[in-house]
């Protein structure tokens, strides 16, 4: 990608920053009670700096996984990085104290800008 493609995606009105989590969970009943623990608050709590959520329990092959992705949708790398400083620090915290309790969740972060491309574009 040039920088002259580069620059123009940033004017994209429907692009957005990204940021994946996904738990990778040992066995169905950890699986269980982490989702419980997003719903419970934990979602809701980041959604306080991103502008919405989603949460997928992952299926490999048609058959159900431990593995759940949380994706959360930022207007800007800056609202991103507001919530890296002001809420994620505590949040994150919450996080380990559960992994702890259900013996290890594996987790993986990933981020960057992402686009919706649709009907309407």
């Amino acid at each position: 990608m040039t920088s002259q493609e580069s620059t123009s995606d940033q004017n994209h009105p429907n692009r957005m920053w990204r940021y994946q989590v996904t738990a990778n969970l040992k066995d169905q009943e950890s699986t269980e009670r982490y989702l419980k623990w997003l719903f419970s608050g934990h979602v809701k709590a980041v959604c306080r700096w991103a502008e919405s959520a989603e949460v997928v329990h992952l299926q490999t092959s048609g058959e159900t996984s431990n593995r759940v992705m949380s994706v959360y949708w930022f207007h800007s790398q800056s609202d991103f990085d507001r919530y890296e400083r002001e809420g994620a620090p505590d949040l994150r915290a919450e996080g380990i104290q559960l992994s702890e309790a259900l013996g290890g969740i594996l987790f993986e972060r990933e981020l960057g800008w992402a686009w919706s491309i649709g009907e309407t574009e």
